[in-house]
């Protein structure tokens, strides 16, 4: 009995006949070819899973465009699916008018990459070569493939394998290349110097060092304040000699503080470092004073040795941000990033960042230095004005002794 199905082959092979597009028989096995014709390279025997091929499937109708496409079956590299993964994909193909090549690559657990990846760049190159005879456009041969053979088409697909099949390198080179040992590429997602290690982390340092210190300071601050005296205003009043000895005393706590962490602990780690090096010496020291100016006014804010953790830890997450390092700043809100520019940790970071690490010239790096001067300058007088009230025992926000305010926030 004829069924509908065999109606519509009839009508198709029958109009496909008197157009003169009919190519070959529907019936006829197609032809399989191996990819090697005195063995393949790397071969462990002369079995059928020892020689890779491939099997050609001719479009039903005139190829017009020309366009060809390489068939990777998958099968975990432990077998091929060969049909529903390999025959039926290539009738597709050809129903569409175009030629395709299921590929037979060879398998584990005999086989391993890059045996896979070195078959189906010899099975580019095989149908590149003999595109006139194949009758197809040797700049219009695609690749495809269902699980592992999609990850075989994909690995094919990288420019090193492109490039390796128009240098035509042999697999067995690149065999023995493998055995030799791999070589590993570092490809940062994000920085496509060295990642992390030459921008996140030096740049991380930078704040650790600023908040530790801040810290530090307003512990110092704090203490005194909450006893009544202070050891550098022994009478209630604070000298400017006294004023600049207490910040001098900070800022080199604070620089070698720098010092330690840009300098030992990046050769330490063998992180990127010295690019200009004395100007990072230099913008370290501005650095330090911003933040022993920082921590005196802030110390003298607080007046308490707690509020110091809770204040300081709270707003470091904000500052990393801020900072512009681990967040663009081109994507902050304008408002957001004039208040950034009140903190020394925007300027310091960046500036240690283009000199240490990038080796960045005075004039490259001039903004962040006139920033963190101004900066400087600022928290310098503002430490004055609230240090030299402080010592004197009196409240500068409403005229109270320290003692009757001894919570401030």
């Amino acid at each position: 009995m004829i069924g509908p199905s065999s109606i519509f082959v009839f009508c198709l092979v029958s109009t496909a006949i008197v157009s003169g597009q009919v190519r070959h028989d529907l019936t006829a096995k197609p032809q399989t070819i191996p990819l090697w014709e005195n063995g393949a390279p790397g071969a462990q025997g002369q079995g059928d899973n020892d020689k890779p091929t491939l099997t050609i499937y001719l479009p039903w109708q005139s190829n017009l465009s020309g366009t060809s496409v390489i068939v990777a079956p998958g099968g975990g590299y432990e077998m091929l699916a060969d049909n529903h993964e390999g025959r039926q994909v290539a009738n597709w193909f050809n129903a569409m008018g175009v030629t395709a090549f299921v590929l037979k690559y060879r398998l584990g657990p005999r086989y391993h990459h890059p045996i896979e990846l070195g078959d189906a760049q010899r099975a580019i190159r095989l149908v590149r070569s003999r595109a006139k005879e194949f009758e197809v456009s040797p700049d219009r041969i695609g690749m495809m493939g269902f699980s592992a053979g999609g990850h075989l088409a994909s690995t094919a697909a990288t420019p090193l394998s492109a490039h390796l099949i128009e240098a035509n390198v042999l697999p067995a080179v690149v065999m023995r290349a493998a055995h030799a040992g791999p070589a590993f590429i570092k490809q940062p997602l994000f920085n496509t110097v060295q990642g992390y290690d030459s921008y996140v982390v030096p740049a991380s340092t930078g704040l650790i060092v600023h908040q530790l210190l801040i810290i530090a300071i307003c512990l110092v601050m704090g203490t005194w304040i909450e006893r009544g005296g202070w050891a550098v205003a022994p009478r209630g009043r604070l000298s400017v000699c006294a004023f600049g000895g207490m910040i001098l005393a900070f800022w080199l706590l604070a620089w070698c503080a720098i010092l330690f962490w840009v300098g030992f602990v990046f050769w330490f780690h063998d992180l990127p470092r010295a690019g200009n090096l004395g100007a990072a010496i230099a913008v370290g020291a501005l650095y330090g004073l911003a933040i022993a100016a920082l921590g005196v006014s802030l110390g003298c804010w607080m007046a308490d040795r707690e509020r110091a953790f809770q204040v300081v830890g709270a707003v470091s997450i904000p500052m990393l941000f801020l900072s512009g390092f681990a967040f663009p700043i081109e994507s902050i809100p304008e408002p957001v990033v004039w208040v950034s520019f009140l903190l020394p940790s925007t300027h310091g970071i960046q500036a240690l960042l283009k000199f240490n690490q990038m080796g960045a010239t005075w004039l490259e790096t001039a903004p962040q230095i006139i920033r963190l001067l101004i900066v400087t300058a600022a928290y310098l007088g503002l430490a004055w004005w609230m240090a030299s009230r402080r010592a004197t025992g009196s409240d500068w926000r409403n005229g109270e002794s320290a003692a009757s305010a001894h919570r401030i926030l």
